[in-house]
């Protein structure tokens, strides 16, 4: 019977051939950071709802692509004994600490801030994700935080706190005269970091926005340090398909903070496209337009589709979650982000996983 496990690295193999990296290197690394509670079938793990996937397969992954480079990024919430949220922390905390033991993935600023995001009482939909990346000779990771860990209420003042321990004293004006400048609407729900050491050590606050218009996503990146007037814009408006608000499913923006810049973020828009297009193949026509258009071969993204995908585009909606934009001058970065599609497929159509605004707007 397949397991989660070989489902995963069956697309694996395939996203490696086209992106030219090693599949045995990126495979057991895999391996390691997902077993061994995902060696079994999708259909027999925990009865958690995870947030990753929109079928809430605890797994996700994407490619990011420039012009001359690409990698691949596996997202992960490690399993708790039981489907409660105080066991899939400790799960959690256990898991960071084999990824330090075994890949030298740095704790130090994860434990400054971890009484803030994983206190034992904690609260929230999740208690903390994993990443890893290949993208080099060796994987690195990411920890994806809960800002609501001691409820939604103090979320602006435990972010506020977090980023004043880590040494980023600028990064909440920052924060607060852009991304978060529409009250309720703008919802903080995620904060990364990279384990590891150096300045270019990022820290990063993603925001949910909520009925926000492609217009609304290009003031949120405004004060970025890669801000390029119209790229956000420009990108959002093709996705969408109009300038109408995104009610059925709320974009995000991330603001990468680091220490070498820590007043002015790296600002990076996601689209939820599955959202705004009948299937996988519209979205594929959509973006592919756009990139030709702006003068990119569309042929990488292509490729990277037909390797991930198991189905016609036709046959469904929600293998592209998302397509973010990070500006970079003349060489922008984008990254698809793809479901293993593992728990369901969803029918032509519909709107995998719609957000609930705070408000109504």
């Amino acid at each position: 019977m397949s397991t989660l496990t070989d489902h995963v690295v069956a697309r694996l193999r395939a996203l490696c051939d086209v992106l030219a990296l090693d599949p045995e290197r990126v495979i057991t690394t895999a391996r390691h950071v997902i077993s061994p509670w995902a060696d079994v079938p999708p259909e027999a793990l925990s009865a958690w709802p995870s947030e990753i996937a929109d079928d809430h397969t605890p797994i996700e992954l994407s490619v990011a692509f420039a012009r001359d480079a690409a990698s691949l990024r596996i997202l992960f919430e490690p399993q708790g004994a039981r489907p409660e949220l105080a066991a899939f922390r400790v799960a959690g905390l256990a898991c960071f600490e084999r990824l330090g033991q075994r890949y030298g993935a740095d704790l130090e600023r994860f434990r400054r801030v971890q009484d803030l995001f994983l206190p034992e009482a904690m609260q929230g939909r999740f208690a903390v994700w994993g990443s890893v990346v290949f993208d080099g000779a060796h994987p690195s990771f990411k920890a994806y935080l809960n800002p609501q860990a001691q409820g939604a209420a103090v979320t602006h003042g435990l972010v506020e706190e977090a980023l004043t321990r880590l040494g980023l004293h600028g990064a909440w004006a920052n924060l607060r005269e852009a991304a978060l400048q529409r009250g309720v609407l703008d919802d903080i729900k995620y904060f990364a970091l990279d384990l590891e050491r150096g300045a270019a050590a990022r820290v990063k606050v993603y925001v949910h926005h909520h009925h926000a218009r492609p217009r609304d996503l290009e003031v949120a990146c405004s004060h970025s340090r890669n801000f390029l007037d119209g790229r956000v814009l420009e990108l959002a408006r093709a996705l969408r398909g109009s300038d109408e608000p995104m009610r059925a499913r709320a974009p995000f923006t991330c603001h990468a903070f680091s220490s070498d810049a820590p007043e002015r973020a790296v600002a990076t828009a996601y689209v939820p496209v599955c959202a705004y297009a009948r299937d996988d193949a519209e979205v594929s026509e959509r973006f592919s337009d756009y990139l030709e258009h702006h003068g990119l071969s569309s042929m990488r993204y292509r490729r990277i589709l037909a390797a991930a995908a198991t189905r016609e585009l036709a046959a469904g909606v929600g293998l592209q979650s998302w397509i973010a934009l990070r500006s970079n001058g003349d060489d922008p970065r984008f990254t698809v982000y793809l479901a293993t599609e593992a728990n369901r497929i969803y029918a032509p159509g519909s709107v995998p996983a719609p957000s609930v605004a705070p408000v109504e707007a």
